[in-house]
């Protein structure tokens, strides 16, 4: 069936759903059990036809299979974020490439993932949640549209509008996390641990609080504001990590952080991480002065959260003594994916790496590289204009060029040939720790010049 409208929501509200599948037996399967729901279904046998159409036409969801001939799921759905990064997509996989699965959902590319064979119920009801945050999205996208366009909208009554917004976005963040829980590991160093959660908004602090329970961090409290916080940390047992959003109902987080140090209870020294949102972000340099061992900004998934309390207890972290020149050194993150390049910079922050400067494009990277001629580039494969081939060349013309580290947190199978063919040694896949990170720097750093 082949429709001429961009839009993947129909008149009546029936919402666009594309199905991708080599096999027509699990095809005509995947189309019978979801012929029952308010969707209008679009069927492709053919994943490099299936590429062309859904790049150019909008759909709600996309349900494919991830082994396929000439294009694999993950690679179809590499190209569709691009053009349309709202669209939710699932994957059917097999057992035996769950770790890319895996791997892909921690990046983004994947909002879910199915084994085969599937059960009915699963099935429609993860289509169900799919289609009910692709609705939840464009609502948020009609709210912003209709804000910019009153433009009369001021102070306290915009600002509420906007975190509501976030705060959104976060709770479907953590939602989608609640499906692959099972599949983040827990040091028992970390299992150990208690933890105190400090959230106003209350599904943020269930989520959180339940979602860490799950992971077998079963002391795990919720507060919803500092002065209940402070309560129970006066009348119970010391706690290890403290989670706490920047802005509290009856003070924000760094005053309430200098209380927990100063009022001498038992989580005095207890590790302070900041929750914060992308326009607070230029506050983070004092904080982290002010004592907070690290931070997460809104939206953000289980998985970073894990990586910060591992990279605390030691489980993940970088010998300190290793760090050396690096704390005083300039770095230049190139990437063009928002969550990864702040989750790179949160974790050189947290090693104590403040001076970095940040590209989307290849073009502002070689700006930068100009400009502010950083010590070390982690330049990501999917940044383009130049790629980093065209980059080699331009370290190659300087006098002192920085070390030169290549992430691939989105990498294809063509960025790894390319790769191995051309003898590049310093490449670091995704998802990785502060840990990974910091060793393949020093490794970078090692061969400088070289």
């Amino acid at each position: 069936m082949k429709t001429s409208i961009d839009a993947a929501e129909l008149p009546g509200g029936r919402l666009r759903v594309a199905l991708v599948d080599d096999e027509a037996q699990l095809l005509s399967a995947l189309q019978r059990q979801l012929e029952g729901e308010p969707i209008s279904i679009e069927t492709f046998n053919d994943s490099p036809r299936a590429a062309e159409v859904l790049s150019r036409e909008e759909f709600a969801l996309i349900v494919s299979d991830n082994i396929m001939p000439q294009l694999t799921g993950l690679d179809l759905f590499r190209r569709v974020m691009q053009v349309h990064p709202a669209s939710r997509r699932i994957l059917l996989t097999g057992q035996t490439d769950l770790n890319h699965a895996v791997e892909a959902f921690n990046a983004g590319v994947i909002h879910s993932f199915m084994h085969k064979p599937w059960a009915k119920d699963h099935l429609i009801a993860t289509v169900r949640k799919e289609l009910a945050t692709y609705r939840a999205g464009k609502q948020e996208q009609r709210e912003w549209a209709r804000l910019e366009a009153v433009g009369k909208l001021r102070g306290a009554r915009l600002v509420q509008t906007i975190k509501e917004l976030k705060q959104t976005k976060t709770q479907l963040s953590l939602l989608e996390d609640t499906a692959s829980l099972g599949q983040i590991d827990l040091t028992p160093g970390l299992r150990a641990a208690t933890v105190l959660v400090v959230e106003s908004h209350d599904p943020i602090r269930e989520l959180i609080v339940n979602s860490l329970k799950q992971l077998d961090l079963i002391r795990t409290i919720g507060a919803a504001d500092a002065s209940g916080a402070l309560e129970y940390l006066r009348n119970s047992r010391p706690v290890n990590f403290v989670l706490c959003d920047w802005t509290l109902p009856d003070m924000d987080g760094l005053a309430f952080l200098r209380l927990v140090r100063e009022n001498g209870t038992l989580s005095a020294n207890a590790a302070f991480i900041l929750m914060a949102s992308i326009e607070q972000k230029a506050m983070i340099e004092m904080a982290m002065r002010a004592g907070i061992r690290g931070y997460l900004i809104k939206p953000f998934h289980m998985h970073a959260l894990v990586s910060q309390l591992e990279n605390l207890v030691g489980a993940g972290s970088v010998d300190s003594s290793q760090l050396g020149a690096l704390q005083q050194s300039t770095f230049l993150i190139a990437n063009s994916h928002p969550y990864v390049r702040d989750q790179i910079e949160q974790l050189l922050a947290t090693a104590g790496i403040r001076s970095v400067v940040t590209a989307t494009l290849g073009l502002t990277a070689v700006r930068l590289l100009q400009e502010r001629r950083p010590d070390c580039i982690i330049y990501d494969v999917n940044v383009l204009n130049p790629d980093w081939e065209q980059l080699r060349v331009t370290l190659a013309q300087m006098e002192h060029p920085p070390a030169l580290l290549i992430t691939g947190v989105l990498a294809t199978q063509e960025d790894w040939r390319r790769l191995r063919n051309t003898g590049e040694s310093n490449f670091l896949p995704g998802p990785f720790r502060q840990k990974d990170l910091i060793e393949a720097v020093l490794v970078a750093w090692s061969m400088r010049g070289g």
